[in-house]
């Protein structure tokens, strides 16, 4: 399954140009997800695949639309950007036919999966998908505090595995693959892998 892109305002494509979309829609645990958590959406081409391609209902899309430390010499308009996510996802879920409530959270990806565990969030979302900071103090983070609101037999997802950040030459000090082997040596025992390309590593939740 594919969307159609001719409507939307991608000028970023990397969620196909890498096997993401491809990838997804061969699992099926994220196609027949009913929620489903963002952790940096950017122009929002993963979520209006998920909103296109799955089940989803119920979305949460965290992110600063600030822009991380890679997108800081690249002399990106991010409020340009914000609204091309507006604009984006509102023509995915006008295009399907059954309810979808998006829920935009505009901050530090920290504080709002802190907020949630701390009001009594657990097992909430089926797919979670960590795209935000890129730094190892913050993808770690991001990763425990999401493994709490993930469903046993839900799908986390991790992006840009193998990526730094050649720009600034910080070298591991960029790169998520320090804290997502980190993540997923620590949790061994409760997670399993699913096939992905290079780019992304994909685990499931063992069931409770």
């Amino acid at each position: 399954m594919d969307i159609e892109l001719n409507d939307y305002q991608f000028t970023q494509k990397w969620f196909y140009q890498y096997g993401a979309a491809d990838t997804w829609a061969r699992i099926e645990s994220i196609r027949a997800a009913r929620s489903f958590l963002e952790i940096g959406s950017f122009e929002g081409a993963s979520v209006c695949w998920m909103i296109e391609n799955s089940l989803v209902e119920e979305i949460m899309c965290i992110d600063t639309w600030e822009g991380g430390h890679e997108h800081k010499n690249k002399n990106l308009q991010m409020s340009e950007i914000e609204k091309r996510f507006d604009r984006n996802v509102k023509i995915a879920i006008d295009r399907v036919s059954r309810d979808v409530h998006l829920i935009k959270q505009k901050s530090l990806s920290f504080n709002a999966l802190a907020q949630m565990i701390a009001q009594g969030g657990k097992d909430i979302f089926d797919v979670i998908y960590i795209d935000g900071s890129h730094r190892p103090r913050d993808v770690i983070s991001d990763a425990v505090l999401a493994f709490e609101l993930l469903t046993p037999n839900g799908i986390l997802i991790f992006d840009d595995y193998c990526w730094t950040d050649k720009t600034t030459n910080d070298g591991i000090r960029s790169s998520p693959k320090l804290a997502i082997d980190a993540f997923t040596t620590c949790f061994f025992d409760e997670i399993s892998f699913v096939n992905a390309p290079v780019s992304q590593i994909i685990i499931k939740k063992f069931k409770e």
